[in-house]
């Protein structure tokens, strides 16, 4: 939860000459989610959201191991990605369902013959 203090600190942050990335580090080390420290630099007026580095090569990597190797790509996913965590409970059931029905599916046409 983004509060009065978390967006108070990140402008007293920047005012003073730090940069993004470190203030955001800092978030992290004192426990803060990245949706709160995302949310917090969105908040101040006329400030865009700063960008985690590598999140691009992130998302990538993630949707090629889970493409490629599904478990590697999860564990990528769930550590090394922002996604929202209701795209991650999807990614990571979605396949889990399909062989299910695939199961089902080929039990059945197997009892019509």
């Amino acid at each position: 939860m983004v509060t009065p203090e978390l967006i108070a600190f990140v402008r007293h942050s920047r005012e003073k000459g730090m940069e993004d990335s470190g203030v955001m580090e800092t978030l992290r080390k004192q426990g803060w989610s990245e949706p709160d420290i995302h949310e917090a630099f969105g908040r101040i007026q006329g400030r865009t959201t700063p960008q985690r580095r590598g999140s691009l090569q992130a998302t990538i990597a993630t949707i090629i191991l889970l493409i490629a190797f599904w478990p590697a790509g999860l564990v990528l996913m769930w550590a090394g990605t922002n996604w929202p965590k209701s795209l991650k409970v999807t990614v990571s059931i979605a396949p889990l369902v399909l062989l299910v029905f695939i199961f089902m599916f080929s039990a059945y046409a197997r009892s019509l013959f």
